[in-house]
Formats: C-alpha cells, structure tokens, sequence
C-alpha cells in the first residue's frame, strides 16, 4: 500500500518526536548523576600537593607549603622554591574543576579520556582531609573552550571540566621553578657589598646616587656592576647543584631601604658562572662567558687585585 505524502510526514514527525524525547531523557539522566563539585576546601588550608603520573610514579613530586612559600619536593632527586605565579595559577584553576558534562558512565572509556595509566594522580592534602582526582586527556573546543577530563580514583564515571590542570598541575618540573633571585626592584636597595679572597668591595646609597665605600667617590645613579647584578633576575636555569664553598667565587649581599637583605652566591664553572640565593632555596642560574666577563671586569675597576684567576 503506498502512503500518502501526509501520512509519511506525519511518521516523520513522530520519528523526530521520539528522538528529541530519548535525548531528552538522556540529557536528564546525566543531569540528575552530574555532581556539583569534587570536593569543597578551603584553599587557604591547604599544606601540600602529590602529582604522580600513573604510568611512570618515579616521576611523581610534592608542592608543600612552608611558611610563605612552597617548596617542590622529588624523592631524593629534586628540592627547590616554586614560582609564586604558578601556585596561585594552579590553585585558582583548580577551584574552577566543577563537572560541566559526564563524557562516560564505563570504565571501557578511560583510554580514551586518558583517565587511566595514561592519566595523573592529583592529591590534595589539608591539615585533617584529604582529596584524590585522576587527571586525563585535554581538549580545546573551538580555540576557547577547555575540556579537561577527569575522574575520580573509586568511580567509573569520567566528567568533562572547564578547567587548565593540563597547563598547570601537569606542567613539567621545571615549569614549577622561581626565576627570581632578587626580591626587591634596585630603587629599593641600599647597599650592595661583594666579598670574594677576603677582598671587600661596597657600595651605599646616598639619595640618587651610589658612593663607594672604600674610596668615598660618588659615582653618580647608573653603576655598571651594580646593573650587572640586577640583571641576575634573568638568567637561565642549570642543573648543576653539586656546587662547594671551594668553587665559591664570591658572595654578593643585597640590602635595601627597608633593612631587608638576601645573599647571592656566585660559583666557578668552567667558562661560566652559577649563581644562587639565599631566597631562591634550591634553584641555580647560569651567568653566561660573556656576563662573566663583563661582571670580572667591572670587579677589577673596584678591588687592587682581581678577586679571583681570570676564567680566560
């Protein structure tokens, strides 16, 4: 029997009737088993963070807070200071980790989402809770919208998030260090004394101007050594760390307007130098030959006698 074309759009309606009814009821469903947050913290209670990558858990490392400051922590391979930036950036991203969507109810998912070994173990830790979250696969959705997978270690269930952990819980190690050796802009210093081979050279400042301690020359507000050492707050990082007090060249302290000092330590190394402070706890920069260079040179203006062998 051949239908006539209103009876076929009328099967047509009822077909389209029944699909947005089944999306419907789906859509509920995932509604009415959607969380709405992982975990409720104070984020001003939190002492420490565990990222382990869940395939490789030697590669795993601690952020723990001391004092003012937090600290990364890798077995016996790593300890240094963190960037305040990055903490603040990665505890504000994951106080936005609240489920937008569930992706998927089976386990038979996770390698997709990357919820399983592929994925990271978050664990966050106050003074008398604690919180795990695995963290997976992360997408971006037309060049604005972030995915980020997740699932919980007990669930099978892995939830969509509108939240950057991938850019920053899962960041590298060294994406975690503090660049910065030098607390204080130079407007705020006030004395800057270098001492290396029991030589002393020193600087005050008078008003606009910096006086040489020893000679009593005002040698007026643009001082090349001492611009030199301000520029040490842009180095690049070095992974040597197995430096002594016998390869110490010299020691520079930095005090400022408000009697607030920090020590810097500058080591031989090769044709190089590396730098570390007394406030980057753990964190050593290379001074390049050519800022090597310059930076003995303008030592030698200052002392009687070099401070050290010449490098060259």
């Amino acid at each position: 029997m051949k239908l006539k074309n209103s009876q076929l759009l009328l099967i047509f309606l009822v077909v389209v009737v029944l699909l947005v009814g089944l999306r419907f009821l789906k859509s509920q469903k995932e509604e009415g088993s959607l969380k709405q947050t992982f975990f409720e913290i104070d984020s001003s209670q939190i002492v420490q963070f565990n990222i382990t990558p869940l395939a490789n858990e030697y590669e795993g490392f601690k952020l723990v807070k001391n004092n003012d400051h937090w600290m990364l922590e890798q077995k016996d391979k790593l300890s240094f200071r963190v960037s305040d930036e990055a903490i603040i950036r990665a505890i504000e991203e994951l106080f936005k980790l609240k489920p937008s969507r569930l992706a998927s109810e089976s386990k038979d998912s996770w390698s997709k989402y990357e919820v399983d070994t592929a994925g990271s173990l978050l664990e966050i830790f106050t003074s008398n809770e604690s919180f795990q979250i695995i963290i997976g696969k992360m997408i971006f959705q037309n060049q604005v919208r972030v995915n980020q997978y997740v699932r919980l270690p007990d669930e099978d269930q892995v939830y969509a998030c509108e939240s950057y952990l991938e850019g920053t819980f899962k960041n590298p190690v060294n994406k975690w260090r503090n660049k910065q050796n030098i607390v204080w802009p130079l407007g705020f210093w006030q004395e800057v004394n270098i001492s290396g081979n029991a030589k002393n050279i020193g600087f005050f400042r008078n008003e606009d101007s910096w006086i040489n301690k020893h000679t009593q020359t005002d040698l007026g507000n643009d001082v090349e050594l001492i611009a030199l050492i301000d520029g040490f707050n842009a180095l690049g990082f070095s992974q040597n760390k197995d430096l002594t007090t016998d390869s110490m060249l010299y020691s520079i302290q930095i005090t400022t307007t408000q009697n607030e000092s920090v020590k810097l330590s500058l080591y031989k190394n090769a044709h190089e130098m590396i730098l570390s402070s007394a406030y980057n706890t753990g964190n050593y920069f290379v001074i390049d030959s050519s800022k090597t260079v310059s930076f003995m040179q303008e030592i030698k203006k200052y002392a009687e006698h070099s401070l050290i062998t010449p490098l060259f």
